[in-house]
């Protein structure tokens, strides 16, 4: 056990030897490190945050809203606007919120002149609004009464704020809000439905597509459908993507460093190779100090990539990034990263390649290296 032990103090004090005698040796293994791990980190920065910013576009709510505009003919209107229609219930569970509409060709008369939308809302209680004409306004006192005319008939409409889901809509300052049973009559020769969905990810968005087209195609629905359907999946491929470049990054890491090091290192061993035969001679095998040259040389490659990283640490923390376009730099966490695993890996990997040349080395027979 003494003599494993001395021999590992051996060879440890030999490295340490010939990096003192040679530090230009050291210096180039540290500073190539460094170098591709602050390359491979910035890569993999840039490409995480740029996942991270798609992430929050494929959530964002906006995105994810959906839009159908259905023209309503009188032979199909009775069937959509009866009490027992289920179809919103149908819609409901597609989305994480909905909003139906029915809006009739004619509108309401305000103000004696001013022509406004009147919209009708089957459930409207459930919406925040009382089950009578509310006129939906920003502009009015809440609470106040307010006459219009619908179709000739004058009659009083509650005026109230627009609720959270009305003020999404900016297209609509003021409009008549309705229960459908009392406006029905005027729905009967045709109207306009309004459907506004709110879906929680891109394959519920797909799913209210392929029920879109379904409806169209069977039923002859008239139905125009808007979202950023097109616009998302483009995203979702671009951030499959992005998981492909996290990996050539930490794999072209490995490579250059396996390469650079690998050449160093072989010259070296070129150098020591007759010091490592005698210590063969005495009995230690090609196993043996095949591990101590990898651990030698993953060792400077870790090292050499955590100093890469320490310099854009500094850099983040230190230097006016806004001026070089790169202030995501210091909003990413860099070092909290998962992704940044890849880079000391990659590290690993490359002090394994780069002894690859050390072990067929050692495979020359003692007697050739000796004579």
């Amino acid at each position: 056990m003494n003599w494993w032990i001395s021999i590992v103090i051996y060879l440890w004090q030999n490295s340490l030897r010939r990096w003192i005698e040679q530090p230009l040796s050291l210096l180039s293994k540290l500073l190539i490190a460094s170098m591709v791990g602050c390359l491979g980190a910035l890569v993999i920065a840039g490409a995480a945050y740029l996942g991270d910013e798609l992430d929050r576009q494929l959530a964002n709510r906006d995105a994810l809203s959906i839009n159908i505009f259905e023209m309503v003919d009188g032979f199909q209107a009775n069937a959509l606007i009866s009490r027992d229609s289920t179809e919103e219930q149908a819609w409901a569970s597609t989305a994480k919120e909905s909003l139906i509409l029915y809006q009739p060709p004619i509108g309401a008369i305000i103000d004696v002149k001013t022509t406004i939308e009147l919209l009708g809302l089957r459930n409207i209680e459930a919406h925040g609004y009382p089950d009578t004409l509310v006129l939906v306004s920003d502009k009015r006192p809440a609470g106040s009464s307010v006459v219009v005319q619908i179709d000739k008939v004058r009659v009083e409409a509650l005026v109230l704020p627009p609720t959270e889901e009305f003020k999404r809509d900016q297209t609509r300052r003021e409009f008549l809000l309705a229960p459908l049973h009392r406006i029905a009559p005027l729905l009967q020769k045709g109207f306009v439905r309004q459907i506004f969905l709110q879906v929680g990810s891109l394959q519920d968005m797909r799913r209210v597509h392929q029920i879109t087209e379904t409806m169209q195609l069977l039923e002859n629905r008239q139905m125009n459908i808007r979202s950023a359907l097109t616009i998302l999946e483009r995203l979702e491929t671009i951030r499959e993507v992005q998981g492909y470049v996290l990996i050539a990054a930490a794999l072209g890491s490995a490579l250059v460093l396996g390469l650079t090091c690998g050449a160093l290192a072989w010259m070296e061993f070129r150098e020591d190779r007759y010091l490592l035969s005698l210590i063969r001679s005495f009995g230690v095998g090609r196993v043996t100090l095949l591990v101590y040259a990898v651990l030698e040389n993953c060792a400077i490659a870790v090292v050499g990539v955590l100093i890469g990283l320490g310099l854009i640490q500094l850099a983040s923390s230190t230097l006016d990034l806004s001026a070089l376009g790169m202030q995501w730099l210091g909003n990413i966490g860099l070092l909290e990263r998962p992704e940044i695993r890849w880079i000391v890996l990659g590290a690993i990997c490359g002090g394994l390649l780069s002894c690859i040349p050390i072990g067929l080395g050692l495979r020359k027979p003692l007697g050739l290296v000796l004579k």
